[in-house]
């Protein structure tokens, strides 16, 4: 298990500092290696950040976020069948650096797009930012074991594995759903779509998310 959360906005970022500090609402996902990173500009300003335990590649230069070319990857959870689609990467001569899963995600996004969704086999949440489309991958199993929620407007977006870090991102006030109260005392948990936050939402579970970072709309995919 492990926690990610990520920023970007067409304004200038919040202090990173102030970034960093929601490290505390998902270090408890993942204890062994806390990292960021950020690029900032005129527009498309951009922060991720990963907390790790790690599984598979105890190595830091498995660690997260990971970037490779132009793309940068902020991943949780595990694909039990990477070895495979290493395998089928190398035969196409994809050159890896690491023994991760992580790498493969990037490596498969590259390769086939989204359609690399189809071929993983695993639980996992990941965002994956491309520089060359400059668009947004947010994108969860078919079963969504794993969190990743999400806010969007017309010039941010914030992402993360928790709640609470990221209200602490978008420095917003967000409104209880009241809908989704009720229904955790009805049943013991929010419906799959739904959040305990108005505005903010889950990315649906075997679904993923294109983000246009030039005007920020989006599609679903599932």
């Amino acid at each position: 298990m492990c926690g990610f959360s990520g920023l970007i906005s067409k304004d200038r970022l919040p202090d990173i500092g102030y970034l960093n500090d929601a490290k505390k609402y998902i270090a408890n996902r993942g204890p062994d290696a806390f990292n960021h990173t950020y690029f900032s500009n005129a527009e498309n300003n951009f922060y991720f950040q990963h907390s790790r335990l790690s599984i598979i590649d105890l190595n830091e230069s498995a660690n997260q976020p990971f970037s490779k070319d132009d793309y940068t990857l902020v991943f949780n959870g595990e694909i039990y069948n990477y070895k495979e689609i290493k395998k089928e990467l190398v035969r196409k001569s994809v050159k890896f650096v690491t023994n991760s899963d992580t790498e493969v995600v990037l490596e498969a996004y590259k390769q086939w797009g989204a359609k690399c969704l189809d071929k993983f086999i695993g639980m996992f949440a990941f965002s994956l930012h491309d520089s060359n489309r400059n668009t947004i991958i947010l994108a969860r199993d078919r079963a969504g074991v794993k969190p990743l929620y999400y806010y969007i407007d017309k010039d941010l977006l914030v992402f993360s594995s928790d709640l609470f870090a990221l209200k602490h991102l978008s420095q917003k006030k967000f409104d209880l759903n009241m809908f989704s109260v009720q229904r955790f005392f009805e049943v013991g948990y929010a419906d799959n779509n739904s959040t305990y936050l108005n505005q903010v939402h889950k990315v649906e579970s075997g679904s993923y998310m294109s983000i246009d970072l030039d005007t920020f709309e989006y599609n679903k995919n599932v």
